[in-house]
């Protein structure tokens, strides 16, 4: 195991949030589309499972990456730049995660007032 190893794996980590991050900031009910072709991406009632699948990879690559780096620390390499981006890496995961919970609930409320409308309509 070597830092370059340890580098290359917290950058998988850190394309994976960016996608789950990108996927939140696309607008709740709206399907995903390209802007060039308008090519489906990811279906509007399928947005926030993805986003849960990426942030979940995310987090499970971000705790491999800190176990390489301990590795790599208690073997005497000097981790202290990679310790920072791997600092930013946990805060970025951290504010995906705070988004998602709110698209989660925001999803949960929406489901919980279609029955009232349909309800109301009748």
């Amino acid at each position: 195991m070597s830092m370059e190893y340890l580098k290359a794996h917290r950058r998988v980590s850190e394309a994976t949030i960016l996608v789950a991050e990108e996927l939140l900031f696309c607008p709740a009910g709206e399907d995903v589309v390209t802007n060039e072709t308008k090519s489906l991406i990811v279906k509007a009632a399928e947005r926030v499972d993805y986003i849960t699948g990426y942030y979940d990879r995310a987090r499970d690559s971000l705790q491999d990456t800190l176990f390489f780096m301990a590795k790599l620390a208690a073997s005497g390499t000097d981790i202290a730049a990679e310790k920072d981006e791997v600092c930013h890496l946990s805060t970025m995961i951290m504010g995906v995660g705070m988004g998602l919970a709110e698209a989660q609930e925001g999803e949960a409320n929406d489901s919980a007032a279609e029955p009232a409308k349909k309800k109301a309509k009748l």
